[in-house]
């Protein structure tokens, strides 16, 4: 799965709360809060436009933009009751595995991964993030009804490349 635009969509109220749940000192949250308040811009070109309000999404360029959206993206996964999904090994649950916004969702069947799924947008709505649905692909050793997100169907692969490597069946 993959996120689109990730860093422009970021709601600012979720991800303060989540820096504060992930144990950020309350100095720093409050100073994060100050850069993302009250924030103006305007476009410049042969003359300075109007000013305008910026309400959502963090600075383009700035180095705080991955480490904030990493922590809005860990709050979403702390949101999913995912302890009983996946495959068991050695005991545990796998469930997904996550670098930034690349993310694989591991389920039992199809019908979990579509649940698995489904709950991933809920949360990640309310987080400001918006799946990309045409770079998330299913791999599935049983055919069956289409899954969608964000109103299109995702597409089955036979194989994929996951952070450099193929992952297939």
């Amino acid at each position: 799965m993959d996120y689109e635009k990730a860093f422009d969509s970021i709601n600012h109220g979720y991800m303060l709360n989540a820096l504060r749940n992930q144990g950020v000192p309350g100095k720093l949250t409050l100073l994060i809060q100050e850069l993302y308040t009250d924030v103006k811009a305007r476009i410049v070109t042969e003359r300075p436009g109007r000013l305008f309000e910026i309400n959502k999404g963090v600075k383009q360029g700035d180095p705080l933009s991955p480490l904030l959206f990493n922590a809005a993206l860990v709050e979403v996964f702390r949101k999913v009751n995912w302890e009983n999904r996946g495959v068991s090994i050695n005991g545990r649950k796998l469930n997904n595995l996550r670098f930034a916004d690349d993310i694989v969702l591991i389920a039992q069947s199809r019908e979990e991964l579509k649940n698995m799924i489904n709950d991933l947008v809920e949360k990640s709505k309310k987080a400001g993030l918006k799946i990309n649905s045409d770079k998330t692909k299913i791999i599935s050793q049983t055919k069956g009804e289409g899954i969608l997100v964000n109103g299109k169907t995702l597409e089955e692969v036979e194989e994929y490349k996951y952070l450099g490597q193929i992952i297939s069946l």
